[in-house]
């Protein structure tokens, strides 16, 4: 087995906040993953908050997509998931975003960050 760097085999996407200070980017909408949203779960298909349309266009927040692997990297350290719908998530998390579907495997990218704490 070959070891490679994450930056080789996927794009590295970090989340981002909207205002909490402007009420109309909170609210019904689109699904956003917070380190809370990661506890003792493999798969994400819901959240606690969701953020607007507004907010999504203002604060150029960008959607990650289906059977994506979530990290988190602040705070929390090492909570790892797999997305089961398309979602956002903050700043504290990053999404490893495949380059290549090619010999790639969602499951095992997250069972190689959930087991061995590889960052």
């Amino acid at each position: 087995m070959k070891k490679v760097f994450l930056t080789e085999i996927c794009e590295i996407q970090i989340g981002r906040t909207p205002s909490r200070a402007i009420s109309s980017y909170w609210g019904e909408g689109e699904s956003w993953v917070s380190i809370a949203d990661l506890n003792n779960r493999t798969f994400i298909n819901s959240t606690k908050e969701c953020i607007t349309h507004e907010a999504v266009q203002k604060c150029n927040c960008k959607k990650i997509p289906v059977n994506t692997v979530l990290f988190s990297f602040k705070l929390s350290i090492g909570k790892v998931a797999i997305t089961q719908k398309p979602l956002f998530t903050n700043e504290a998390i990053v999404a490893l975003l495949p380059l290549t579907k090619k010999d790639f495997s969602t499951k095992y990218l997250y069972y190689g960050n959930y087991s061995s704490k590889i960052f």
